[in-house]
């Protein structure tokens, strides 16, 4: 590689710039020019002058002109030990380092957040039937593939080729052989009759996008899965593929109480006011309302 062209370039390039380095050494001193040299090691920035008359050897050195300049050779030796000096812990050159200053995150993100102290359950409604499924599968890809099939049905109920969608979301998220394609419509159909029911809903609204910023300049950032829009207000509904026992399902919906909470204030700051908010368990087959601060 050193001899190859693009190498040479590479060599005359150094050799330039630390002759450009050596030139401005040389040439700023105006009584004496001290010459560092490390014993029995090799100079390259010296040697590429080529000038071996320069090496102190003595008391004088004699450039190419004949003319002799007084020079002085002094080889340091450092200790072999070095006492240790022992300072002052009272006094210190620097100032102590502040303690930072806590902050707020500037972005909260609603699936992040942590269940509220003090809150409660409100209603259970029971749909009756579980979601049936066999193997063990992802619990991120089950969720994505129900939310995206419950999306769908809500937006366009009983169109006509109902089945062949939910098995091509199904088939994207590899579930084809975990869950029957009319058992999922079967789910998102009593999930739409009970809201129906329940709520009454004047509009419904899926995979709602949310942006704000809170009283505190921190901006809310997320998607509702589905919000409704009833007479006495704005109802909260978020899926979970939660698929335990019901049992289980109170203490599961808190959970998630910091997360519908923070959904509350979004739209408390959009002029939409809650009237309720709602986990969904689309396996365990039931609706579970959260109270985060209490029947407040």
């Amino acid at each position: 590689m050193e001899g190859s062209a693009l190498g040479q370039t590479a060599w005359r390039t150094a050799t330039e710039e630390e002759l450009r380095l050596l030139y401005v050494a040389l040439t700023r001193a105006r009584d004496r020019l001290v010459i560092v040299l490390e014993k029995e090691q090799p100079a390259p920035w010296l040697d590429c002058l080529q000038a071996s008359w320069l090496r102190p050897d003595g008391e004088r050195i004699t450039l190419p002109d004949a003319t002799t300049i007084t020079s002085l050779t002094v080889v340091l030796t450092p200790p072999s030990d070095i006492a240790s000096t022992q300072t002052d812990p009272t006094y210190s050159w620097f100032p102590a380092p502040l303690s930072p200053t806590p902050k707020q995150p500037a972005r909260l993100t609603p699936s992040g957040q942590a269940k509220i102290p003090g809150g409660g359950i409100g209603r259970v409604i029971d749909l009756g039937v579980r979601l049936p499924f066999v193997g063990a599968p992802d619990e991120a890809d089950l969720g994505d593939a129900l939310h995206a099939i419950i999306a769908a049905e809500f937006l366009n109920p009983d169109h006509l080729q109902r089945l062949e969608a939910v098995h091509r979301i199904l088939r994207g998220h590899k579930l084809e052989n975990c869950l029957k394609n009319e058992d999922v419509l079967a789910m998102a159909d009593r999930l739409r009759r009970q809201i129906a029911t329940d709520f009454q809903p004047k509009r419904m609204l899926v995979e709602v996008p949310i942006e704000v910023t809170n009283a505190k300049g921190q901006r809310i950032g997320g998607f509702i899965d589905l919000l409704l829009e009833t007479k006495i207000g704005w109802v909260v509904v978020d899926h979970k593929s939660f698929p335990g026992k019901r049992a289980d399902w109170s203490a599961k919906a808190f959970s998630y109480s910091g997360q519908l909470a923070l959904y509350e204030e979004a739209l408390a700051r959009l002029n939409m006011p809650v009237a309720s908010l709602w986990v969904h368990f689309a396996i365990g087959g039931g609706l579970v309302e959260v109270l985060p601060r209490g029947n407040l």
